[in-house]
Protein backbone atom coordinates (compact mmCIF):
# COMPACT_ATOMS: atom_id res chain seq x y z
CA UNK A 1 0.00 0.00 0.00
CA UNK A 2 2.55 1.11 -0.42
CA UNK A 3 0.99 2.66 -3.41
CA UNK A 4 -0.32 5.36 -1.18
CA UNK A 5 2.93 6.85 -0.16
CA UNK A 6 3.54 8.71 -3.43
CA UNK A 7 0.48 10.66 -2.43
CA UNK A 8 -1.59 12.84 -4.69
CA UNK A 9 -0.44 16.42 -4.76
CA UNK A 10 -1.66 19.02 -2.37
CA UNK A 11 -2.19 22.25 -1.49
CA UNK A 12 -3.71 24.07 1.28
CA UNK A 13 -6.34 26.08 0.48
CA UNK A 14 -7.93 29.35 1.08
CA UNK A 15 -9.18 31.46 -1.77
CA UNK A 16 -8.85 34.72 0.02
CA UNK A 17 -11.95 36.87 0.25
CA UNK A 18 -12.04 40.64 0.26
CA UNK A 19 -12.97 40.78 3.94
CA UNK A 20 -10.32 38.33 5.10
CA UNK A 21 -8.10 41.07 6.55
CA UNK A 22 -4.52 41.85 5.53
CA UNK A 23 -2.63 39.82 2.94
CA UNK A 24 0.90 38.45 3.03
CA UNK A 25 2.57 36.72 0.07
CA UNK A 26 5.74 34.64 0.06
CA UNK A 27 8.21 35.42 -2.70
CA UNK A 28 7.97 33.00 -5.64
CA UNK A 29 10.80 30.44 -5.57
CA UNK A 30 12.15 31.60 -2.21
CA UNK A 31 13.14 29.20 0.58
CA UNK A 32 13.47 30.18 4.21
CA UNK A 33 12.06 30.36 7.71
CA UNK A 34 8.74 32.06 8.44
CA UNK A 35 10.70 34.45 10.67
CA UNK A 36 12.84 35.51 7.69
CA UNK A 37 12.39 38.28 5.14
CA UNK A 38 11.06 36.48 2.07
CA UNK A 39 7.65 38.14 2.36
CA UNK A 40 6.85 40.53 -0.48
CA UNK A 41 7.15 44.10 0.71
CA UNK A 42 8.70 43.13 4.06
CA UNK A 43 12.39 43.93 4.38
CA UNK A 44 13.11 43.91 8.13
CA UNK A 45 15.93 41.51 8.95
CA UNK A 46 15.25 39.42 10.90
CA UNK A 47 11.60 39.83 11.76
CA UNK A 48 10.81 40.05 15.44
CA UNK A 49 8.86 37.25 17.11
CA UNK A 50 6.20 36.06 16.48
CA UNK A 51 7.24 36.97 12.97
CA UNK A 52 5.17 38.19 10.09
CA UNK A 53 2.36 37.67 9.23
CA UNK A 54 0.29 37.22 12.40
CA UNK A 55 -3.28 36.12 13.13
CA UNK A 56 -4.90 39.01 11.24
CA UNK A 57 -3.33 37.94 7.93
CA UNK A 58 -4.37 35.77 5.02
CA UNK A 59 -1.24 34.06 3.70
CA UNK A 60 -0.43 33.01 0.14
CA UNK A 61 2.57 30.82 -0.76
CA UNK A 62 3.17 30.37 -4.51
CA UNK A 63 6.11 28.30 -5.70
CA UNK A 64 8.30 28.48 -2.59
CA UNK A 65 9.36 26.61 0.53
CA UNK A 66 8.44 28.01 3.96
CA UNK A 67 9.68 26.43 7.19
CA UNK A 68 8.08 27.11 10.57
CA UNK A 69 10.87 26.22 12.98
CA UNK A 70 11.61 29.25 15.17
CA UNK A 71 8.17 30.33 16.46
CA UNK A 72 4.51 29.32 16.58
CA UNK A 73 2.28 30.81 13.87
CA UNK A 74 -1.37 31.88 14.11
CA UNK A 75 -3.07 33.17 10.93
CA UNK A 76 -6.52 33.68 9.43
CA UNK A 77 -6.28 31.89 6.04
CA UNK A 78 -3.64 29.90 4.21
CA UNK A 79 -3.11 28.96 0.57
CA UNK A 80 -0.14 26.86 -0.54
CA UNK A 81 0.03 26.22 -4.30
CA UNK A 82 2.22 26.01 -7.42
CA UNK A 83 4.32 23.11 -6.03
CA UNK A 84 4.98 25.02 -2.80
CA UNK A 85 5.94 23.28 0.44
CA UNK A 86 5.07 24.30 3.98
CA UNK A 87 7.15 22.55 6.68
CA UNK A 88 6.17 22.64 10.37
CA UNK A 89 9.07 21.37 12.46
CA UNK A 90 11.19 21.75 15.62
CA UNK A 91 8.13 21.34 17.85
CA UNK A 92 6.43 24.49 16.50
CA UNK A 93 2.71 24.93 15.74
CA UNK A 94 0.72 26.54 12.94
CA UNK A 95 -2.91 27.43 13.65
CA UNK A 96 -5.24 28.43 10.80
CA UNK A 97 -8.47 29.96 12.09
CA UNK A 98 -10.60 30.04 8.90
CA UNK A 99 -8.86 27.42 6.88
CA UNK A 100 -11.01 27.00 3.80
CA UNK A 101 -12.67 30.01 2.25
CA UNK A 102 -11.64 28.40 -1.01
CA UNK A 103 -12.18 29.34 -4.67
CA UNK A 104 -12.19 26.11 -6.74
CA UNK A 105 -10.68 27.78 -9.82
CA UNK A 106 -7.44 28.19 -7.86
CA UNK A 107 -6.85 24.47 -7.30
CA UNK A 108 -3.14 23.68 -7.70
CA UNK A 109 -0.56 21.49 -6.07
CA UNK A 110 1.35 22.03 -2.83
CA UNK A 111 2.66 20.02 0.12
CA UNK A 112 2.23 20.26 3.89
CA UNK A 113 5.01 18.48 5.77
CA UNK A 114 4.74 18.05 9.56
CA UNK A 115 7.82 15.99 10.54
CA UNK A 116 7.85 17.05 14.20
CA UNK A 117 5.43 19.94 14.63
CA UNK A 118 1.69 20.54 15.00
CA UNK A 119 -0.90 21.87 12.53
CA UNK A 120 -4.32 22.98 13.82
CA UNK A 121 -6.89 23.75 11.10
CA UNK A 122 -10.17 25.08 12.45
CA UNK A 123 -12.07 25.45 9.14
CA UNK A 124 -14.80 27.50 10.78
CA UNK A 125 -16.39 28.02 7.36
CA UNK A 126 -17.00 24.22 7.13
CA UNK A 127 -16.54 24.41 3.38
CA UNK A 128 -14.81 22.13 0.86
CA UNK A 129 -11.03 21.72 1.06
CA UNK A 130 -9.41 20.68 -2.21
CA UNK A 131 -6.23 18.80 -3.10
CA UNK A 132 -4.38 18.64 0.21
CA UNK A 133 -1.53 16.32 0.96
CA UNK A 134 -0.35 16.05 4.53
CA UNK A 135 2.77 14.02 5.39
CA UNK A 136 2.78 13.62 9.18
CA UNK A 137 5.83 12.45 11.10
CA UNK A 138 8.94 10.63 9.91
CA UNK A 139 10.79 7.43 10.77
CA UNK A 140 12.32 9.07 13.84
CA UNK A 141 10.02 11.96 14.81
CA UNK A 142 6.31 12.56 15.46
CA UNK A 143 4.00 15.11 13.87
CA UNK A 144 0.41 15.98 14.72
CA UNK A 145 -2.56 17.23 12.71
CA UNK A 146 -5.85 18.42 14.22
CA UNK A 147 -8.81 19.13 11.92
CA UNK A 148 -11.33 21.23 13.81
CA UNK A 149 -9.59 22.31 17.00
CA UNK A 150 -6.28 22.63 18.85
CA UNK A 151 -4.27 19.46 19.37
CA UNK A 152 -4.90 18.22 22.90
CA UNK A 153 -8.24 20.02 23.38
CA UNK A 154 -10.92 18.08 25.25
CA UNK A 155 -14.09 20.08 24.52
CA UNK A 156 -15.63 22.83 22.40
CA UNK A 157 -15.53 20.88 19.16
CA UNK A 158 -17.18 22.01 15.93
CA UNK A 159 -20.35 20.38 14.64
CA UNK A 160 -18.91 19.83 11.15
CA UNK A 161 -15.36 20.19 9.88
CA UNK A 162 -16.44 20.16 6.23
CA UNK A 163 -15.44 18.07 3.22
CA UNK A 164 -12.01 16.99 2.01
CA UNK A 165 -11.70 16.54 -1.78
CA UNK A 166 -8.74 14.88 -3.51
CA UNK A 167 -6.89 14.96 -0.21
CA UNK A 168 -4.12 12.62 0.93
CA UNK A 169 -3.08 12.14 4.55
CA UNK A 170 -0.01 10.02 5.23
CA UNK A 171 0.35 9.39 8.97
CA UNK A 172 3.79 7.87 9.46
CA UNK A 173 4.41 8.70 13.12
CA UNK A 174 2.40 10.83 15.54
CA UNK A 175 -1.33 11.44 15.39
CA UNK A 176 -4.39 12.64 13.46
CA UNK A 177 -7.51 13.98 15.19
CA UNK A 178 -10.77 15.24 13.74
CA UNK A 179 -12.27 17.37 16.49
CA UNK A 180 -15.71 17.80 14.96
CA UNK A 181 -19.00 15.91 14.98
CA UNK A 182 -18.55 14.92 11.32
CA UNK A 183 -16.15 15.02 8.37
CA UNK A 184 -16.68 13.88 4.76
CA UNK A 185 -14.23 12.73 2.09
CA UNK A 186 -14.87 12.93 -1.65
CA UNK A 187 -13.15 12.58 -5.03
CA UNK A 188 -10.55 9.92 -4.28
CA UNK A 189 -9.15 10.81 -0.88
CA UNK A 190 -6.35 8.69 0.58
CA UNK A 191 -5.67 8.07 4.27
CA UNK A 192 -2.65 5.94 5.12
CA UNK A 193 -1.95 5.15 8.78
CA UNK A 194 1.19 3.33 9.87
CA UNK A 195 -0.42 2.14 13.10
CA UNK A 196 -0.54 5.57 14.76
CA UNK A 197 -3.20 7.36 16.80
CA UNK A 198 -6.18 8.43 14.71
CA UNK A 199 -9.20 9.82 16.56
CA UNK A 200 -12.48 11.02 15.04
CA UNK A 201 -14.78 12.68 17.59
CA UNK A 202 -17.86 12.05 15.42
CA UNK A 203 -18.83 10.50 12.06
CA UNK A 204 -16.43 9.67 9.23
CA UNK A 205 -18.37 9.74 5.95
CA UNK A 206 -17.37 8.73 2.44
CA UNK A 207 -20.49 9.53 0.40
CA UNK A 208 -19.14 8.89 -3.11
CA UNK A 209 -17.30 5.65 -2.32
CA UNK A 210 -13.89 6.70 -3.67
CA UNK A 211 -11.82 6.97 -0.49
CA UNK A 212 -8.98 4.53 0.21
CA UNK A 213 -8.08 3.87 3.86
CA UNK A 214 -4.95 1.87 4.59
CA UNK A 215 -3.70 0.57 7.93
CA UNK A 216 -0.13 -0.66 7.62
CA UNK A 217 0.76 -3.07 10.38
CA UNK A 218 0.40 -2.89 14.14
CA UNK A 219 1.70 0.30 15.71
CA UNK A 220 1.42 1.78 19.18
CA UNK A 221 -1.56 4.05 18.53
CA UNK A 222 -5.32 3.48 18.52
CA UNK A 223 -7.80 4.11 15.71
CA UNK A 224 -10.92 5.42 17.38
CA UNK A 225 -14.03 6.71 15.58
CA UNK A 226 -16.60 7.93 18.09
CA UNK A 227 -19.53 8.10 15.66
CA UNK A 228 -20.53 6.18 12.54
CA UNK A 229 -17.95 4.84 10.07
CA UNK A 230 -19.70 5.03 6.68
CA UNK A 231 -17.30 3.45 4.22
CA UNK A 232 -19.58 1.79 1.68
CA UNK A 233 -18.15 1.49 -1.81
CA UNK A 234 -14.63 2.50 -0.76
CA UNK A 235 -11.44 0.49 -0.42
CA UNK A 236 -10.26 -0.51 3.05
CA UNK A 237 -6.81 -2.08 3.32
CA UNK A 238 -5.44 -3.75 6.45
CA UNK A 239 -1.98 -5.22 6.93
CA UNK A 240 -1.99 -7.92 9.59
CA UNK A 241 1.19 -9.26 11.15
CA UNK A 242 1.65 -12.09 13.65
CA UNK A 243 0.51 -9.76 16.45
CA UNK A 244 -2.68 -8.65 14.72
CA UNK A 245 -3.49 -5.16 13.50
CA UNK A 246 -4.52 -1.85 15.01
CA UNK A 247 -8.20 -2.37 15.68
CA UNK A 248 -10.59 0.19 14.17
CA UNK A 249 -12.76 1.02 17.18
CA UNK A 250 -16.14 2.52 16.20
CA UNK A 251 -18.70 3.95 18.59
CA UNK A 252 -21.58 3.90 16.11
CA UNK A 253 -22.51 1.74 13.12
CA UNK A 254 -19.78 0.51 10.76
CA UNK A 255 -21.03 0.49 7.18
CA UNK A 256 -18.81 -1.70 5.01
CA UNK A 257 -21.52 -2.49 2.45
CA UNK A 258 -20.08 -2.84 -1.08
CA UNK A 259 -16.64 -2.05 0.28
CA UNK A 260 -13.52 -3.76 -1.03
CA UNK A 261 -11.71 -5.07 2.05
CA UNK A 262 -8.18 -6.23 1.27
CA UNK A 263 -6.08 -7.79 3.99
CA UNK A 264 -2.35 -8.20 3.49
CA UNK A 265 -0.98 -10.93 5.77
CA UNK A 266 2.46 -12.28 6.59
CA UNK A 267 3.37 -15.96 6.43
CA UNK A 268 3.82 -15.78 10.22
CA UNK A 269 0.05 -16.12 10.59
CA UNK A 270 0.11 -19.89 10.93
CA UNK A 271 -2.16 -20.34 13.93
CA UNK A 272 -5.40 -21.66 12.45
CA UNK A 273 -7.05 -21.43 15.87
CA UNK A 274 -6.47 -17.66 16.04
CA UNK A 275 -8.74 -14.86 14.87
CA UNK A 276 -7.59 -11.33 14.08
CA UNK A 277 -9.89 -8.45 14.99
CA UNK A 278 -10.23 -5.69 12.38
CA UNK A 279 -13.34 -3.67 13.33
CA UNK A 280 -15.18 -3.34 16.66
CA UNK A 281 -18.55 -1.73 17.47
CA UNK A 282 -20.70 -1.79 20.64
CA UNK A 283 -23.13 -4.71 20.68
CA UNK A 284 -26.04 -2.27 20.35
CA UNK A 285 -24.59 -1.09 16.99
CA UNK A 286 -24.19 -2.93 13.70
CA UNK A 287 -21.41 -3.87 11.29
CA UNK A 288 -22.95 -3.86 7.81
CA UNK A 289 -21.11 -6.07 5.29
CA UNK A 290 -23.74 -6.56 2.54
CA UNK A 291 -21.85 -6.83 -0.75
CA UNK A 292 -18.45 -6.58 0.93
CA UNK A 293 -15.69 -8.08 -1.19
CA UNK A 294 -13.00 -9.69 0.95
CA UNK A 295 -9.62 -10.81 -0.30
CA UNK A 296 -6.23 -11.60 1.19
CA UNK A 297 -3.00 -10.64 -0.55
CA UNK A 298 0.47 -12.02 0.24
CA UNK A 299 -1.30 -14.64 2.30
CA UNK A 300 1.44 -17.25 2.57
CA UNK A 301 -0.79 -19.88 0.98
CA UNK A 302 -3.60 -19.88 3.56
CA UNK A 303 -7.32 -19.94 3.23
CA UNK A 304 -9.02 -17.16 5.20
CA UNK A 305 -12.55 -16.30 6.22
CA UNK A 306 -14.10 -12.99 7.30
CA UNK A 307 -17.02 -13.07 9.72
CA UNK A 308 -18.94 -11.05 12.31
CA UNK A 309 -18.48 -12.21 15.89
CA UNK A 310 -21.32 -10.95 18.09
CA UNK A 311 -21.53 -9.92 21.74
CA UNK A 312 -18.00 -10.64 22.87
CA UNK A 313 -17.69 -8.69 26.14
CA UNK A 314 -20.38 -6.29 24.98
CA UNK A 315 -18.98 -5.68 21.47
CA UNK A 316 -19.33 -7.06 17.94
CA UNK A 317 -16.22 -7.66 15.82
CA UNK A 318 -15.31 -8.13 12.18
CA UNK A 319 -12.60 -10.78 12.32
CA UNK A 320 -10.50 -12.77 9.90
CA UNK A 321 -9.46 -16.35 10.63
CA UNK A 322 -6.69 -18.25 8.84
CA UNK A 323 -7.60 -21.76 7.76
CA UNK A 324 -5.60 -24.56 6.21
CA UNK A 325 -2.88 -24.19 3.61
CA UNK A 326 -3.89 -24.00 -0.05
CA UNK A 327 -2.29 -26.32 -2.58
CA UNK A 328 0.46 -24.84 -4.74
CA UNK A 329 0.38 -25.12 -8.56
CA UNK A 330 2.51 -23.66 -11.37
CA UNK A 331 2.46 -24.13 -15.15
CA UNK A 332 5.90 -25.41 -16.19
CA UNK A 333 5.34 -25.68 -19.96
CA UNK A 334 4.89 -23.88 -22.31
CA UNK A 335 6.70 -20.68 -21.41
CA UNK A 336 4.75 -17.48 -20.91
CA UNK A 337 4.05 -15.61 -24.18
CA UNK A 338 4.97 -18.55 -26.43
CA UNK A 339 4.04 -18.34 -30.16
CA UNK A 340 2.26 -20.92 -32.30
CA UNK A 341 0.73 -21.15 -35.76
CA UNK A 342 -2.89 -22.27 -36.10
CA UNK A 343 -4.40 -24.82 -36.34
CA UNK A 344 -2.25 -26.60 -33.71
CA UNK A 345 -2.11 -28.83 -30.66
CA UNK A 346 -0.49 -27.49 -27.45
CA UNK A 347 0.71 -29.59 -24.52
CA UNK A 348 0.28 -27.84 -21.15
CA UNK A 349 2.13 -29.17 -18.11
CA UNK A 350 2.01 -28.16 -14.44
CA UNK A 351 3.59 -29.04 -11.12
CA UNK A 352 1.40 -29.20 -8.01
CA UNK A 353 1.87 -30.00 -4.35
CA UNK A 354 -0.44 -30.18 -1.34
CA UNK A 355 0.47 -28.47 1.93
CA UNK A 356 -2.29 -30.35 3.76
CA UNK A 357 -3.73 -33.60 2.43
CA UNK A 358 -2.91 -34.68 -1.13
CA UNK A 359 -3.59 -33.45 -4.68
CA UNK A 360 -6.74 -35.04 -6.11
CA UNK A 361 -6.83 -33.29 -9.49
CA UNK A 362 -5.35 -30.51 -11.60
CA UNK A 363 -7.64 -28.73 -14.10
CA UNK A 364 -6.47 -26.60 -17.01
CA UNK A 365 -8.29 -23.57 -18.43
CA UNK A 366 -7.83 -21.37 -21.50
CA UNK A 367 -9.55 -18.14 -20.55
CA UNK A 368 -12.78 -19.51 -19.00
CA UNK A 369 -12.91 -22.74 -21.09
CA UNK A 370 -11.76 -25.96 -19.44
CA UNK A 371 -9.32 -27.78 -21.74
CA UNK A 372 -8.68 -30.88 -19.58
CA UNK A 373 -7.76 -32.30 -16.18
CA UNK A 374 -5.49 -34.94 -14.64
CA UNK A 375 -6.01 -36.78 -11.36
CA UNK A 376 -2.41 -37.94 -10.91
CA UNK A 377 1.11 -36.84 -11.77
CA UNK A 378 2.52 -35.99 -14.22
CA UNK A 379 -0.08 -33.23 -14.62
CA UNK A 380 -0.20 -32.72 -18.37
CA UNK A 381 -2.96 -32.31 -20.98
CA UNK A 382 -2.96 -31.78 -24.74
CA UNK A 383 -5.13 -28.95 -25.99
CA UNK A 384 -6.18 -29.95 -29.51
CA UNK A 385 -7.27 -27.99 -32.60
CA UNK A 386 -6.29 -24.59 -31.26
CA UNK A 387 -7.31 -21.83 -33.65
CA UNK A 388 -5.69 -18.39 -33.86
CA UNK A 389 -6.06 -15.94 -31.00
CA UNK A 390 -4.50 -14.82 -27.74
CA UNK A 391 -5.23 -17.05 -24.75
CA UNK A 392 -4.58 -16.86 -21.01
CA UNK A 393 -3.99 -20.32 -19.59
CA UNK A 394 -4.04 -21.30 -15.91
CA UNK A 395 -4.08 -24.46 -13.78
CA UNK A 396 -6.28 -25.10 -10.72
CA UNK A 397 -5.17 -27.72 -8.17
CA UNK A 398 -7.62 -29.32 -5.73
CA UNK A 399 -6.49 -31.20 -2.61
CA UNK A 400 -8.16 -33.89 -0.51
CA UNK A 401 -9.59 -31.20 1.81
CA UNK A 402 -11.38 -29.62 -1.21
CA UNK A 403 -9.12 -26.57 -1.05
CA UNK A 404 -8.07 -25.07 -4.36
CA UNK A 405 -4.94 -23.24 -5.45
CA UNK A 406 -4.71 -21.30 -8.73
CA UNK A 407 -1.52 -20.88 -10.75
CA UNK A 408 -0.34 -17.61 -12.24
CA UNK A 409 -1.70 -17.32 -15.79
CA UNK A 410 0.51 -17.56 -18.86
CA UNK A 411 -0.20 -15.97 -22.25
CA UNK A 412 -0.18 -17.98 -25.50
CA UNK A 413 -0.05 -16.32 -28.94
CA UNK A 414 -1.53 -18.35 -31.82
CA UNK A 415 -1.28 -16.72 -35.26
CA UNK A 416 -3.04 -17.87 -38.41
CA UNK A 417 -6.69 -18.67 -39.02
CA UNK A 418 -9.57 -18.36 -36.56
CA UNK A 419 -12.40 -20.88 -36.57
CA UNK A 420 -14.57 -18.41 -38.52
CA UNK A 421 -11.96 -18.01 -41.30
CA UNK A 422 -10.58 -14.64 -40.24
CA UNK A 423 -6.81 -14.11 -40.04
CA UNK A 424 -4.90 -13.18 -36.87
CA UNK A 425 -1.48 -11.53 -36.60
CA UNK A 426 0.15 -10.91 -33.24
CA UNK A 427 2.92 -8.34 -33.10
CA UNK A 428 4.30 -5.97 -30.50
CA UNK A 429 1.71 -7.09 -27.98
CA UNK A 430 -1.19 -6.30 -30.33
CA UNK A 431 -3.63 -8.92 -31.64
CA UNK A 432 -4.81 -7.95 -35.14
CA UNK A 433 -7.78 -9.76 -36.67
CA UNK A 434 -9.07 -9.14 -40.20
CA UNK A 435 -11.38 -10.71 -42.77
CA UNK A 436 -9.45 -11.52 -45.99
CA UNK A 437 -12.64 -11.02 -48.03
CA UNK A 438 -12.58 -7.30 -47.21
CA UNK A 439 -9.34 -6.86 -49.22
CA UNK A 440 -10.81 -8.22 -52.45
Amino acid sequence: MKRYLSLIGVFLFAGLSANAGSFAQWQIGASGDWHGTNWIGENRSPLSAPGYPTNSFSVEVFGGIVTISSQNVDIAYLQVSQESVLIVTNGQTITVRNATDFQPAQQTTGYIQIPNGIANLFNTKTSFIYCLVFNIGSNATSGYLDLGSTWGATNGFASNFGTLCQTAINLQKGGLRVDADSISMLNTCIVCNAGQEMTFRGDWQNPDGTTVFTVNGKGTGSIDIAGDFSFGGCELFETVDANGVNLIQIGGDATLSNVTLTVGCTAAMTNTAASYDLVRVPAAKTIYTNGMTFCVSSNGGFTYTAAIETNRSGCDYLVITPGQFLPSVTITNPADESFYTAVTNITVQASASARSGSITKVEFYADTTKIGEKTNAPYSVTWTNVYAGYYEVKAVATDSNSHQGVSPSIGLNVQGTKADGRKVFITGGAVITYDPGCAQ
